[in-house]
């Protein structure tokens, strides 16, 4: 019982430090910077809530039910809505805070998961504690939309990835307090109590946010503690719905002449797990190989401690959100060189007994093969998709793997004797030959089951961090055997999301075809009038999307 106290005051005691050593007295630490303010009242805003794991099915259903009365006001009635939006591989949080703030993809940005490895390096991140889910401020380059907009008053509630913001706000003891109690939708009620604090700073500073960001994080704890189809994520949406509606009648009262814009958007969707669909990779894995495998926390601060580490271990096992599992192989001669792809593929899926020797719930995995080339394996089947580069604009092709001539006749005897996989199906039907763009790709597969999958896998593993196979989960298959909702899957339970916006110039209750979570940086900066910001800058790769949203088509 003694222990049992002592580990909850610590618990408590950890928070209460990480609030006032991080937030207390030091709100603004990466972004410490002064600037002229201005009284002009006409400068365009821009206000984003970003709800994390917003599940696209669930949140349908509410809405259809008027349960979301405030959404339902701003956005479907009073703007635009993306029929088919998709967020990024993988379909995790912090890889996508990343993407909506640079316009970039995971493989670009190098924030592949909540955890990564980096083998260079031999450090392994873990954004999962008080103390490093900031952290991934420090873990990228790309500019974010607050540093692009340096010259601005740009305010963020409560979102972790923040750099460049002039002010955030993040009520970090009571939300700590939230935390520990599991009171997630209090967490949330806090995002939307913020706002006349925002609006009393907005009017002792002479300037209203050119972007007012507000982050809500209890939704996806509460679909992972209880499942995005229960009555508590339902009344998770309705609190976050409530609070969108306090900051909206806020700005109103604050700013009563001005028309701003809205976006709503989330980084995944939320997946209902069940608890007899679980599948062991690490126990297959480590029984099956007898490799020396690390997972979990990484080993140290001091470069020749880690190195010391991982030169003992054979693979670095990562399983976040727990849709999608990441590995990394040490090659024969070290972690400098990766391990082969034939390699990998035979320890993934051994002699053709399917995937991870037949284990149950898990759909595709994709391995690096080189620069420009992936592979991908379903149980009994390989495909190869491809990228080229013509006239600056990338394109990209998917083949079928046929088998060397050696193994043929067994193949195709597995194949005969197994149901047709219906992603294999659709992955075939996708085998013409064909270059396309990355938007071609999109429209293509939208609303398929692997929407956007063709461009996104191949950018995936531009980065050194990706690993060398990542796994994703079938249907409603989990790879944590406690949890009762997951993401990180490249299926459309997972990948598609929620988008809308709305705003002086954008067309009340109508729609868009499709839309990517990295479009939704470029077109804040095109509403700011401050597309001239992106020149000079790296490539991003998302696109704005204004002129399509000032022409959208009439809700059907």
């Amino acid at each position: 019982m003694f222990m049992q106290c002592f580990r909850f005051a610590a618990t408590i005691g950890l928070y209460l430090f990480f609030a006032l050593s991080t937030f207390g007295c030091f709100d603004n630490r990466l972004n410490m910077r002064t600037f002229e303010w201005t009284e002009d009242k006409d400068e365009p805003c821009v206000v984003v809530f970003f709800v994390d794991g917003l599940d696209h099915t669930r949140f349908n259903e509410l809405l259809n039910a008027g349960k979301l009365p405030n959404i339902q006001k701003q956005f479907v009635e009073g703007g635009v809505g993306v029929r088919n939006a998709v967020t990024s591989i993988p379909s995790v949080t912090y890889p996508n805070a990343v993407s909506l703030l640079t316009g970039c993809f995971p493989g670009h940005h190098g924030i592949l998961g909540n955890q990564w490895f980096d083998r260079e390096t031999f450090f392994l991140r873990d954004y999962s504690s008080a103390l490093t889910y900031q952290t991934v401020n420090t873990d990228f380059k790309n500019p974010t939309l607050f540093e692009l907009l340096d010259d601005k008053l740009t305010v963020n509630v409560r979102c972790h990835t923040r750099r460049g913001a002039t002010k955030s706000f993040d009520h970090a003891i009571g939300t700590g307090l939230d935390w520990v109690f599991n009171r997630y939708g209090h967490a949330d009620q806090r995002v939307g109590l913020t706002a006349p604090m925002v609006a009393e700073f907005a009017q002792k500073t002479g300037r209203w946010p050119a972007v007012y960001l507000s982050y809500f994080p209890g939704v996806d704890a509460t679909g992972h503690l209880c499942g995005s189809d229960s009555d508590d994520y339902e009344k998770g949406l309705i609190i976050a719905d409530e609070a969108i509606g306090r900051i909206t009648e806020t700005i109103k009262q604050n700013r009563p002449d001005a028309s701003p814009y809205y976006i709503l958007v989330t980084d995944h969707s939320h997946v209902p797990a069940h608890r007899d669909q679980f599948t062991d990779l690490y126990a297959w894995l480590k029984k099956s190989t007898k490799l020396r495998i690390h997972r979990g926390a990484s080993e140290g601060s001091i470069p020749s401690w880690r190195r010391s580490h991982f030169d003992r271990c054979d693979a670095v096992f990562i399983n976040g959100a727990y849709r999608r599992v990441t590995i990394h192989f040490k090659s024969e001669d070290g972690w400098s060189q990766r391990a082969s792809t034939d390699t990998v593929e035979q320890i993934i899926r051994p002699n053709e007994t399917g995937l991870c020797g037949g284990l149950p719930g898990i759909t595709l995995a994709c391995l690096r093969d080189d620069d420009d080339k992936v592979r991908v394996l379903s149980d009994h089947h390989t495909f190869e998709i491809e990228r080229r580069e013509l006239l600056g604009s990338k394109q990209y092709r998917i083949e079928e793997d046929n088998p060397t001539d050696a193994n043929l006749a067994a193949v195709n005897a597995i194949k005969r004797s197994v149901q047709p996989d219906p992603l294999v199906q659709l992955l075939r039907s996708w085998s013409d030959d064909e270059w396309r763009t990355s938007h071609e790709w999109l429209e293509k597969t939208a609303e398929s089951e692997l929407p956007d999958f063709v461009p996104q896998i191949v950018e995936f593993f531009d980065s050194d961090r990706a690993g060398d196979v990542i796994l994703f989960a079938d249907g409603e298959w989990s790879f944590h055997p406690s949890a009762e909702g997951g993401h990180g899957s490249c299926l459309a339970a997972d990948m598609r999301v929620p988008m809308f916006f709305a705003g002086p110039d954008i067309p009340k209750g109508t729609t868009i075809s499709t839309a990517r979570l990295v479009d939704v940086m470029p077109t804040a900066l095109d509403m700011l009038g401050e597309m001239d910001e992106l020149i000079g800058k790296p490539a991003i790769d998302g696109e704005s999307l204004l002129p399509n949203l000032r022409d959208a088509a009439p809700r059907p």
